[in-house]
C-alpha cells in the first residue's frame, strides 16, 4: 500500500475510533449480544435507526462514505446501505484479520457507482478498512468497516503527492502545536468566542482540500484571524537560519496597515531580534501585550502608526 494510502487507512482508523469512542458504550449490548436474525428483522429493530442517526450525524462534513458494523460472528449488524444488513462476513480475509488478530486491513478500489449516506456517488476513489473495536479489557468487541471518499487524494498523487503530503503534514502538525499554546495562553480571553474543536477541525478540512503549501497556509491564517477577530495575520519562513516574510498576508483594512505591511516585507529577523525572532528561539508563543512599551519590537513606530498596540508570534 502507497504512501497515500496508508494515510487513507490511518483517517479510516482513527475515524472509526473516534465513531466508537462517541457511541459504542451505548450500542455494545445490541450488536454483541444479538441472536440470529433476519435482515428484515434488523433492518427493522429501532435499535438500527438509532445507530444509524447517530453515525450520520458524526460523518457531516467528513470523507465518510459508508460505515458497516459487524458483530464476532461476522453478521453485518449495521450498515449505511441497508441492504447490506444481515450479510455474513466471516470468510472474508480482512474481517477475520480484524476480528481474531486486532489488525485494521485496507484496500482500495475504484467504483463507477457507490451507494453513499448522501446518494449515490460515481467514478470515486475508495478506501474500505476493516478496525477492530476494543474493549476496556483490550479484547476485540466487534468490527467498524469504514468507507472513505479518497479521489482526491489519487488526484494529488498524479502532481507529486508524496512532496505536498509531508509539507501539508508538516503544516497540519505546527497548527495544531500552535493552536495548543495560543489556547492554554489565552483561552480566559477567548473561551467566550470561539469552539476550539470547531476551528482545528474546519481548517483541517479546508487546508486538507488545497494543493500546495502556500495555499494550505493562506487558509489556516485567513481562518485563525477570522474565527479570533484579528486585524492582521502574516507568515515567516526560516531560511539560513533567518526569518524572512512569505507575503502570506490576512489584513482586514489593507490601506490601515499599509506602511506596516510595506517594513515587514523588507525586514529579516534574526534570532532573538523582535516578537518573530524571540518564538524562532524559544520555540513557543511570544507576546507582546504592549508594543509602546517592548524594547525588542523594531517595528515599533510603524506599528503603533498603524493602530497595532499588542502582538504575538
Amino acid at each position: 500500500m502507497g504512501q497515500g494510502n496508508q494515510e487513507a487507512e490511518s483517517l479510516n482508523v482513527s475515524l472509526a475510533g473516534a465513531f466508537s469512542n462517541s457511541m459504542w458504550a451505548g450500542v455494545k449490548p445490541y450488536v454483541t449480544g444479538l441472536a440470529d436474525s433476519s435482515p428484515d428483522a434488523l433492518r427493522s429493530r429501532p435499535a438500527t435507526k438509532i445507530i444509524h442517526d447517530k453515525l450520520v450525524s458524526l460523518t457531516l462534513g467528513l470523507p465518510v462514505l459508508k460505515i458497516k458494523i459487524y458483530n464476532l460472528d461476522g453478521l453485518t449488524v449495521y450498515s449505511s446501505q441497508s441492504s447490506q444488513i444481515g450479510e455474513i462476513k466471516t470468510n472474508n480475509e480482512a474481517f477475520t484479520r480484524a476480528a481474531l488478530r486486532g489488525d485494521a486491513s485496507s484496500k482500495i478500489s475504484n467504483r463507477k457507482t457507490f451507494s453513499s449516506f448522501s446518494g449515490e456517488k460515481f467514478d470515486v476513489d475508495v478506501v474500505e478498512t476493516y478496525v477492530p473495536v476494543r474493549g476496556p479489557d483490550g479484547r476485540v468487541e466487534a468490527v467498524f468497516e469504514v468507507y472513505s471518499d479518497v479521489t482526491a487524494l489519487h488526484v494529488q498523487a498524479h502532481n507529486s503527492v508524496n512532496l505536498f503530503a509531508a509539507i501539508l503534514c508538516a503544516l497540519l502538525v505546527v497548527l495544531y502545536v500552535f493552536i495548543f499554546a495560543l489556547y492554554r495562553r489565552m483561552r480566559a480571553q477567548l473561551i467566550e468566542r470561539t469552539d476550539l474543536a470547531e476551528t482545528l477541525r474546519s481548517i483541517t478540512i479546508a487546508a486538507h482540500e488545497t494543493h500546495s503549501f502556500e495555499a494550505a497556509a493562506r487558509v489556516c491564517i485567513d481562518k485563525l484571524c477570522v474565527e479570533f477577530g484579528w486585524d492582521v495575520g502574516h507568515l515567516y519562513i526560516a531560511r539560513d537560519g533567518e526569518l524572512v516574510s512569505a507575503d502570506t498576508w490576512f489584513v482586514q483594512q489593507p490601506d490601515r496597515f499599509a506602511d506596516f505591511i510595506k517594513l515587514t516585507r523588507q525586514m529579516t529577523f534574526h534570532k532573538n531580534v523582535g516578537l518573530p525572532g524571540r518564538a524562532f528561539v524559544a520555540g513557543k508563543t511570544v507576546c507582546s501585550a504592549l508594543v509602546s512599551e517592548d524594547l525588542n519590537f523594531p517595528r515599533a513606530p510603524t506599528a503603533l502608526a498603524s493602530g497595532i498596540r499588542s502582538g504575538f508570534a
